[in-house]
């Protein structure tokens, strides 16, 4: 194990964890790719139940504004974590996300970026990952 993991691994388990939707869902990112697969189950599951509660999540697909959803957590049907969401939850963000497709074959971005091309960068990274996802 390296020494980055195994600091993980102790912030995770240590209970220091964050309550901010992005640095929970990078705590996932890390989960989903861990070699002891046991341990990130475990280690999963007791997290998940942060996530509804943190800032910048978004568990309801009406909700306005910028944040992360379930798809964000779990953007692929091959995701570990899609099942920890029920599937209507996941379906009705799906269905949002497809109809926040603009006329140009893009998506938004959903905050006020610091410049034009910012925004030009950033909305190809969100139409890429929205395609991606859907």
């Amino acid at each position: 194990m390296t020494e980055a993991s195994s600091w993980c691994w102790k912030q995770i388990e240590g209970g220091e964890l964050p309550d901010e939707a992005h640095a929970l869902s990078e705590v996932f990112v890390f989960l989903e790719h861990a070699p002891e697969r046991d341990r990130a189950e475990a280690a999963a599951a007791r997290i998940f139940g942060r996530l509804a509660g943190a800032a910048n999540f978004h568990a309801d697909p009406a909700a306005e504004g910028y944040g992360l959803t379930p798809v964000s957590v779990a953007p692929s049907a091959e995701s570990r974590w899609r099942g920890l969401f029920p599937p209507e939850a996941i379906e009705a963000h799906l269905d949002r996300l497809q109809r926040k497709q603009q006329v140009d074959g893009g998506w938004p971005i959903s905050w006020e970026p610091p410049s034009e091309a910012s925004a030009l960068e950033w909305r190809g990274i969100v139409t890429f990952d929205a395609l991606r996802t859907l």
